[in-house]
């Protein structure tokens, strides 16, 4: 009788165990995708501010697997500055907001 409620009792911790385990797996994969969908909307606006796109629309990229779209919008930004907001959405719904503030760039004469 003894080992058989020792055994349900390991039995117990095993299940508790693999839960907690498989729980924390999808955690790291979820923040793995956060993370490349904010390394995705920093490039974004990488290249906005480099002037080598204009950033607004439904522009895709694909990194990591994952077709990511991104959208950006302007705003008035402190003086002398354009406030500049990124978002981008993977497949799943997972997805990043980044907001930087850019000088408007110089026209060439």
């Amino acid at each position: 009788m003894e080992v058989l409620v020792a055994v349900a009792v390991l039995a117990i911790a095993l299940v508790a165990s693999l839960r907690l385990i498989s729980q924390q797996t999808r955690f790291a994969s979820a923040l793995e995708t956060r993370v490349f969908a904010h390394w995705v909307a920093a490039n974004a606006l990488e290249e906005r501010r480099l002037g080598l796109t204009q950033g607004f629309g439904g522009d895709t990229v694909e990194m990591a697997g994952i077709t990511w779209r991104i959208d950006s919008s302007d705003s008035a930004g402190p003086v002398g500055l354009t406030r500049t907001e990124v978002r981008v959405r993977g497949e799943d719904g997972t997805g990043a907001v980044l907001i930087g503030y850019l000088r408007p760039r110089a026209r060439a004469q």
